[in-house]
């Protein structure tokens, strides 16, 4: 079976409906988060926007090959990190107890955006990060 796309992230009819409802799903708990962030990183909601639906058109075009993959939410994350840095939004900034000689990587300001800055709970950021909660742990740490 060939899997088919049309623009803008929706599946043809080739694609089972459990790949259609999985993608459907995913895209509902992560698409506020994704968005919540790309605001934080480029300070602008209509690009930030443009940079969220950009990166779920991607996911869908690939999502049968995302599912067979160990951590899905990590592709994810990677896809609307793409998106981000292709636009030449600022990394995040670090969180004010972080001395700037530390220059966290993208991963360790991306947890701290999230968790630090948007408020979401370890849980929730290592979810939409595609990480487990130690190595989330590790990122956060001081």
């Amino acid at each position: 079976m060939v899997f088919r796309r049309r623009p803008g992230g929706t599946f043809t009819e080739a694609v089972p409906a459990r790949t259609r409802l999985d993608y459907l799903a995913f895209r509902e708990l992560h698409h506020g988060a994704y968005l919540r962030f790309a605001q934080a990183r480029t300070g602008d909601d209509h690009a930030a926007t443009s940079l969220v639906d950009a990166a779920f058109t991607d996911l869908a075009a690939i999502w049968p090959d995302v599912l067979r993959s160990a951590r899905p939410a990590a592709i994810a994350w990677s896809v609307l990190g793409r998106h981000i840095a292709a636009l030449g939004a600022p990394a995040a900034p670090a969180a004010p107890d972080v001395p700037p000689a530390a220059h966290p990587g993208p991963d360790r300001s991306d947890a701290l955006l999230l968790h630090g800055q948007l408020g979401l709970s370890v849980k929730e950021t290592a979810e939409v990060m595609g990480i487990d909660e130690p190595s989330l742990r590790l990122l956060l740490r001081p």
